[in-house]
């Protein structure tokens, strides 16, 4: 039986205390692999503090993979903790065609990680999530944490199960108040974009969004639309481009339907690259000029966009970053126990190219009353 000392004036938690020193039991060889441990009750009685307090640092110490808890036999020093230590990462079973450099990058910055943290990795499809999570519970898999990449509300089922079964968990690419995150911030570059435009000297600025299951591509819609607002700018209906289809075709019989109006925007924000390369193809075939006739922003930085002609004004996405630091949280939550949520927020970084210029015919430069500066040398 491990022989613990609680220190109960010291403001570290009972549970605390009582799993760490465990822990280092474990690790220094004085609780051997595979010893049991005395039913709860008991261990507990022994102690002088509540099972429930005691339930707190055995349930740590299993997600941590030191301890294994055999449902009808007891609780067990686990033999592989040091080998077999697990972490599992949930990809949507879509973003397995092998054309997704998002799910690509986020793995990578997710291996990088956990791999030289001597943890085994395990990507799972989502439509394996759940037996996954069972075999856990069956005590027939080690798991000490999933991350859910690219979270979106087909993974909610398979979230809240994790969570039921006490797996430690963290969603990448979303916000959810109760759940451990990672995400972009995807409400500031867009007001960075408008203000970046009105301090060119544009009051005309069109939006360019598209219908999709995903979160962001709202949260950014409604962020400039708010900011072109709290400037005190013009904005008309038709100004607003939202194809139903994300695919060439779709975008540019909304690019043709804008332009046909005589009362054009000067220049227009897209919430992603995709978008902003069709518009600069098309307006290629059509003759018109950017940014000579319209200035264009995009999102995501992805590559060849500083390649192109003009070179894409945008905001940086470091995906392989947004992985890593998933990875890494989790991980730290595994190590500690005061049952913070961990909730971060990832600015995406500003880059400012050849697609962005004064209006045509506007000889100045008119910086919004109050704005600072916002424009820098490449």
């Amino acid at each position: 039986m491990p022989v613990i000392d609680i220190k109960r004036k010291k403001l570290t938690p009972i549970y605390y205390q009582v799993g760490e020193q465990i822990k280092h039991q474990i690790e220094k060889g004085i609780l051997k692999p595979d010893e049991q441990f005395p039913p709860e009750d008991i261990f507990a009685e022994k102690l002088e503090i509540s099972r429930k307090t005691l339930r707190f640092a055995l349930d740590k110490l299993a997600k941590e993979g030191y301890i294994n808890r055999i449902k009808g036999k007891g609780t067990f020093v686990s033999s592989l903790y040091k080998k077999h230590r697990v972490l599992a990462t949930v990809v949507n079973n879509r973003n397995f065609s092998g054309k997704s450099r998002t799910v690509n990058e986020l793995l990578s910055g997710v291996m990088f990680n956990t791999c030289s943290s001597d943890h085994e990795l395990r990507v799972i499809p989502l439509s394996q999530a759940q037996r996954f999570i069972e075999t856990y519970k069956a005590c027939r898999d080690d798991v000490l944490g999933m991350i859910f990449l690219r979270y979106d509300e087909e993974m909610e089922s398979s979230l809240k199960f994790a969570k039921k079964a006490g797996i430690t968990n963290i969603i990448e690419g979303a916000t959810l108040r109760d759940t451990n995150y990672v995400d972009i911030n995807n409400t500031k570059p867009m007001e960075q974009a408008v203000k970046y435009l009105a301090e060119l000297g544009h009051r005309k600025i069109g939006l360019v969004s598209c219908i999709s299951p995903h979160p962001h591509f709202n949260i950014r819609t409604r962020s400039v639309l708010s900011t072109i607002s709290e400037m005190g700018l013009p904005f008309k209906d038709h100004w607003l481009l939202s194809p139903e289809v994300y695919n060439s075709e779709s975008i540019h019989a909304s690019f043709e339907t804008a332009l046909q109006s005589h009362d054009q925007p000067t220049a227009f924000v897209m919430v992603s690259d995709v978008l902003a390369i069709s518009f600069i193809k098309y307006a290629r075939r059509r003759g018109i000029s950017v940014p000579r006739d319209f200035s264009v922003i995009g999102f995501d930085d992805i590559a060849g966009v500083d390649l192109m002609d003009p070179p894409l004004t945008t905001f940086r996405q470091d995906y392989h970053q947004n992985g890593f630091v998933a990875s890494a949280t989790i991980l730290e939550l595994l190590k500690t126990f005061d049952n913070k949520k961990r909730q971060i927020v990832i600015d995406p970084e500003f880059i400012i190219r050849e697609s962005c210029a004064k209006p045509r015919g506007d000889k100045n430069c008119r910086k919004p009353k109050g704005e600072k500066s916002i424009i820098k040398e490449v």
